[in-house]
């Protein structure tokens, strides 16, 4: 039987195997693929950074990505105006 600490570090083990992979998927893209935000956490991605401030992460993306495979200038149309924080009492 399997002790605790041995699966513990299995696990670990193939969350950063994926990790690593997926860093160098990125870095070394083919060549019929469109240019990829990067990310380290496959599946989470930029969702965090994205769901904070949309405005300001698509900004800085289409900063860095000059190509017109991904329409930045219309997806502002359809995110909601920004509106203004409540302060909690």
């Amino acid at each position: 039987m399997i002790s605790l600490p041995q699966a513990a570090g299995c696990v670990t083990s193939a969350f950063l195997i994926v990790i690593v992979l997926n860093v160098l998927s990125q870095l070394f893209p083919k060549k019929n693929e469109p240019p990829v935000v990067f990310h380290l956490v496959p599946f989470i991605g930029n969702a965090v950074t994205y769901g904070m401030d949309p405005y300001k992460f698509l900004k800085t993306q289409r900063q860095k990505v000059r190509s017109n495979v991904l329409p930045f200038e219309e997806v502002p149309l359809y995110l909601p105006r920004r509106i203004p924080m409540m302060k909690h009492f």
